[in-house]
């Protein structure tokens, strides 16, 4: 997959008019097959919305993927890389957000109809073009309407993320983990990284925030949605690949996890 180097990035971005328009909020919709945004911030707020494909997220702090149907939020200020796989998607920029407004970071929100309702209508009001009147009035209601609702759907946090490990020890046993979905356990994770198990235990949460277990699982689930997302491979195959033995128990467990069904996820890419 081609990355746009950081020159490419901010080229790309200007050619948005991200941050020439004065508005208080814009739409942009965007296609692409194959394409990566190197580091980057914005000066706006983003709320991003996925039609179709993948999008992966990734800020300094951890990893997101945002499937079909779903959306991101994407505060401003805050550096960070997006990956589109055949993704189409629409974005609103926002000037500003309430002040009690209580994201510092990524987050994949679920989409409910008016969300996505609100979103298709926003792309009438382009970073491109020029209102005023009673046109820039609507448009300035409008985004701060939406805007105010994000504050109810952003309580809607899916679990979608994977955290990057703040400790050098214990990137040590993810990596193994990564590398290791079908096979890895606390145990093999903790020779991976030279420890014990129950010191590798005890340094985890405060290293990701999220317990070995729960690490494991989000590791194990968010690569079988990737999977299925951009492979033809059966639910089967790709439960056996990310360590579930027990079809049943992995469709228990993705459903509990992603909302839906493997074969249901799946079909959500061609919507």
């Amino acid at each position: 997959m081609p990355f746009l180097t950081g020159k490419e990035t901010r080229q790309r971005i200007q050619g948005f008019h991200l941050e020439r328009s004065s508005g208080f909020g814009f739409a942009l919709r965007e296609k692409a097959a194959h394409l990566g945004y190197d580091w980057h911030a914005h000066g706006r707020h983003q709320l991003l919305y996925s039609f179709s494909g993948r999008v992966i997220l990734c800020s300094r702090q951890a990893r997101w993927l945002l499937p079909p149907q779903q959306a991101a939020w994407i505060p401003a200020g805050i550096k960070h890389q997006t990956v589109l796989d055949r993704a189409e998607t629409v974005s609103v920029f926002f000037k500003s957000v309430p002040r009690d407004f209580p994201v510092t970071d990524i987050r994949v929100i679920r989409a409910n109809p008016l969300l996505r309702e609100m979103l298709l209508y926003s792309a009438r009001w382009p970073a491109s073009k020029r209102l005023a009147g009673k046109e820039e009035r609507l448009a300035k209601s409008y985004f701060q309407t939406l805007s105010l609702l994000c504050l109810d759907w952003i309580r809607q946090e899916l679990p979608f993320r994977l955290p990057e490990p703040q400790d050098a020890t214990v990137e040590k046993a993810v990596q193994h983990l990564l590398e290791n979905l079908d096979t890895a356990n606390i145990e093999s994770a903790a020779e991976a990284a030279a420890q014990s198990v129950r010191t590798l235990r005890r340094r985890f949460l405060p290293a990701t925030g999220l317990s070995w277990q729960q690490y494991a699982l989000h590791a194990r689930l968010l690569q079988a949605m990737d999977a299925l997302l951009t492979t033809k491979r059966s639910v089967l195959d790709i439960a056996y690949s990310v360590g579930y033995n027990s079809p049943s128990a992995f469709a228990k467990a993705f459903t509990s996890f992603a909302g839906t069904t493997p074969l249901a996820f799946r079909k959500s890419r061609l919507r």
